[in-house]
């Protein structure tokens, strides 16, 4: 059996492939355009997806001259 990931977690599809973007609504954009169309492929079967995009995220800002006041 061949395997063949591309990003780093572990997963148990044989192939997997992981988009990353800055912005958060063109990569929901994307990432379901992407979905969808590998879908359609034939050759391809059980095509699924993880993307969790009801998670709780956490924007930090940091103060770099206060932070480094305290030699943070």
């Amino acid at each position: 059996m061949l395997e063949f990931n591309i990003g780093g977690r572990p997963t148990r599809a044989q192939y997997q492939y992981t988009l990353q973007d800055a912005n958060l609504d063109e990569l929901n954009q994307w990432s379901s355009k992407i979905f969808d169309k590998l879908k359609t492929i034939p050759e391809l079967r059980d095509v699924a997806t993880d993307q969790q995009t009801g998670g709780a995220t956490l924007t930090l800002t940091i103060d770099r001259d206060r932070a480094a006041r305290f030699g943070i």
